[in-house]
């Protein structure tokens, strides 16, 4: 049985994929925007390719990083740092100054995410949405803990108390089903 919260998920996040390469490796540019001093920052990627392109700028925690720091100096410098997560790890090359900088990146996905995604009812999961995972922090351990979340409120459900979960599924089901009718739509489409 596919566990709906994690497909919801995934059919929320599925339109905000980039579409894959001609090589099977998801790639693209990246631009990061130093946000003060609270140790958070702007990211945006950005990936293209003949079947079209896919933009994703959200806020990041700089500690979720190995091998990013701000730098001090007005000056250019050269940044290799990487976002490693559960579903795989996106690798940033480029030059970074005291209020950012960009480059290009590239996704390798983790040895056996997909798999243990598929074990747990989750199904096969494409290389965007494995890389989707990674970038929105979707981890074998937040899977379990949506499926320990759903399982609590089926109790809460069969004991008369109503759940702040009811009303979230209801909004998830509501948007999968007007993300899976976009989907249809764009995938019916004609070349």
């Amino acid at each position: 049985m596919k566990i709906f919260l994690f497909g919801a998920l995934m059919a929320l996040v599925l339109p905000f994929t980039p579409p894959e390469a001609a090589s099977g490796t998801i790639q693209g540019r990246w631009f990061l925007d130093f946000d003060g001093s609270d140790g958070h920052a702007q990211l945006t990627m950005k990936s293209s390719n003949s079947r079209g392109n896919w933009t994703n700028s959200h806020t990041v925690n700089l500690a979720d990083f190995r091998g990013l720091s701000r730098p001090s100096g007005t000056g250019d410098g050269p940044a290799h740092f990487a976002l490693v997560r559960d579903a795989g790890t996106v690798s940033f090359d480029g030059q970074l100054d005291a209020t950012g900088g960009s480059g290009k990146f590239t996704f390798a996905a983790a040895p056996g995410f997909a798999a243990a995604m598929a074990r747990q009812g989750v199904g096969d999961l494409s290389e965007e949405q494995v890389f989707s995972a990674a970038v929105h922090d979707v981890s074998r351990q937040f899977l379990g803990e949506l499926k320990a979340l759903g399982r609590r409120a089926r109790l809460l459900r069969q004991r008369g108390v109503e759940s702040p979960l009811t009303r979230l599924r209801e909004l998830v089901q509501a948007e999968s089903a007007h993300s899976q009718s976009t989907l249809e739509r764009w995938a019916n489409r004609q070349p």
